[in-house]
């Protein structure tokens, strides 16, 4: 059997559905006739894998297609694909699947406390062990578990060089060897976040982190709190009921003697807050702010921890609570009338969805990059489809008379099957085995499909079955994402664009077009193109002309002379407080 046949064969037999025809769309004709190209797909692969049927013209357009080039498939290798920026390139990929997402987790690790000679060292440990891997033996563990022990391993070391660290003069050192230690062990949980390994590192990391921040208060002014606050999630949990919650956060001032223009720093997709500190925190404390990191429902502890809270697009409920301690129990810390709301990433979009019920609170409104809605930016259709329907496609556009009347134009846009299994099936019929398929058929785990499997579907898992069960839920659930409200945001907005943002990137200009005229007058997108070297998503690997460029425009507004008063709702500042709601409890470290 040739290689690319063998190829085909290992991804049908992957396939959970074993070819069964689809016995039910639920009375939907659109659900019925997606599941039928599917299913005819699904036939002609298997048919094709088979020595005897190889001679075929519509096998061999299928075999042809299996022999182009992988970067014709690149759309299926996952949401962290190879920086467009070939900024950095430590780690090798030893077999076609490869793991995509290394060089840029090496890129933003290398922007939160990282020495570049300690970085590339882990990546040599890490190749040392890819290189002896071989297609035939492969396993998920050998390149996760390759890579996450590298991490940690480093991530130990360092620890254990910060806690001996015995020159009494040399604070900073103490501290950024603790930040660099709770680096290492995020980026080495990143991939598979739900083993058990991976979760006693994101300990670690918080660990590691206070105890920077220990090393730095005792030596300066700077001020850490660490609370909760209440939340009910109502639906966005796991198991789908009412419970009550709390959400955690922490807040850090620079000089506690003054009330400090703040910044609610909002994470994304999959990032805890401790690494969103690493990433921005001593930018805004350079510059006299004071900032509050939080993780709201479907983000860190609030969605690794039970009761496993989903996302919510009330974002601007979920994170309330927040706005309220800070104006209440931080009050002698920050000016309740300069404080901004910035969210990075999917972040970005939560913000933004956020800004539009709150804004009357805020002085201004950071989403990066803000976005209209989230059902784009998770392009299922290129990215899980392609193993499966790619070929079928491909035998269309080169000799429709092949497929079935009508299957070359079906085939010719894959989100003409994708959708209507998505949106017009129901969880009764095999839509959800249906979507899980194509998936199947890849040959890694691709990282993103645990969070999204997680945080959207309410599946915290990376067992493969029990993962797709809840994926076909996670992206029907996506689709509600969207914010209809852009109009009522009345404080200025910052946005940018990085020109080869390829991730989360695309709605920024539709975003500002959305506001109001009066709004869209005092705000700003700022692009950032490859010259910049800040084009790649969320600035990675430019944070000094990122931050000259964002600080341009938010200094302005919270540290100016002028009153905020035309921007901010005095009264609406007083009705929060007066019904704040919130009962918290916190720790000063």
């Amino acid at each position: 059997m040739q290689p690319h046949w063998a190829s085909l064969d290992a991804r049908m037999r992957a396939a959970p559905g074993a070819f069964q025809p689809s016995s039910s769309s639920n009375g939907n004709a659109a659900c019925s006739q997606a599941l039928q190209y599917h299913d005819f797909a699904l036939q002609t692969l298997s048919d094709c894998s088979d020595p005897a049927n190889q001679d075929s013209e519509l096998c061999g357009y299928i075999g042809e297609y299996l022999e182009l080039p992988s970067t014709a498939n690149a759309e299926s290798a996952g949401h962290y694909a190879q920086p467009p920026l070939d900024l950095i390139n430590l780690f090798i990929n030893p077999t076609d699947s490869g793991k995509p997402w290394a060089n840029f987790l090496a890129m933003t690790t290398l922007g939160q406390t990282a020495d570049l000679g300690s970085v590339a060292y882990i990546a040599s440990v890490i190749n040392a062990k890819w290189a002896t891997l071989n297609d035939s033996s492969i396993t998920e563990d050998d390149f996760v578990g390759a890579w996450s022990r590298a991490w940690w391993g480093q991530a130990d070391t360092v620890f254990d060089q910060a806690t001996s660290f015995s020159n009494p003069y040399d604070w900073v050192s103490k501290r950024d060897l603790f930040f660099e230690a709770a680096n290492f062990y995020f980026t080495g949980a990143w991939p598979q976040p739900t083993q058990p390994e991976a979760q006693d590192a994101l300990s670690n990391m918080r660990m590691a982190l206070r105890s920077g921040f220990k090393a730095w208060q005792a030596a300066t002014s700077t001020r850490v709190i660490y609370f909760t606050v209440n939340y009910t999630a109502e639906g966005n949990t796991a198991n789908g009921t009412t419970e009550f919650t709390q959400l955690p956060g922490f807040f850090i001032t620079p000089d506690p003697s003054r009330k400090l223009p703040t910044a609610l720093m909002g994470t994304g997709f999959d990032w805890p807050k401790e690494a969103f500190f690493l990433q921005t925190g001593q930018a805004l404390l350079d510059r006299g702010y004071a900032a509050l990191y939080f993780e709201g429902p479907g983000q860190g502890e609030a969605l690794w921890n039970a009761p496993h809270l989903t996302f919510t697009n009330d974002w601007a409920g979920a994170i309330s609570p927040f706005l309220d301690y800070a104006e209440n129990q931080l009050s002698q810390y920050i000016d309740s009338s300069r404080i901004v709301l910035e969210g990075s990433s999917l972040g970005g979009y939560l913000s933004g969805r956020a800004c539009a019920g709150l804004s009357d609170r805020l002085a201004a409104c950071y989403p990066n990059p803000a976005r209209t809605d989230l059902t784009a930016a998770f392009n299922v259709t290129a990215k899980y489809a392609v193993p499966v329907w790619g070929p079928i496609q491909y035998v269309g556009q080169q000799n429709a008379s092949l497929l079935p009347p009508g299957y070359a134009a079906a085939f010719s846009n894959l989100s003409n099957i994708m959708t209507p299994l998505l949106f017009q099936c129901t969880a009764d019929t095999r839509a959800p085995e249906a979507f899980a398929e194509p998936i199947a058929a890849q040959s890694t785990v691709d990282p993103d499909l645990i969070y999204l499997a997680a945080s959207f579907g309410g599946v915290v898992s990376s067992d493969y079955p029990t993962l797709l069960s809840g994926l076909w839920e996670g992206f029907r659930r996506v689709s509600a994402f969207t914010n209809p409200d852009i109009a009522n945001i009345s404080c200025p907005v910052l946005t940018v664009k990085g020109a080869e943002d390829d991730l989360l990137g695309g709605q920024e200009a539709a975003f500002i077009a959305a506001l109001s005229p009066a709004t869209a007058v005092k705000s700003k997108l700022i692009t950032f193109n490859a010259s910049s070297g800040a084009a790649l998503h969320d600035q990675s690997g430019a944070p000094i002309a990122a931050n000259a460029a964002v600080f341009a425009f938010l200094d302005p507004i919270l540290k100016g002379n002028s009153s905020t008063s035309s921007v901010l709702s005095a009264a609406g500042r007083r009705l929060h407080k007066s019904a704040h709601h919130s009962k918290t409890h916190s720790d000063l470290l």
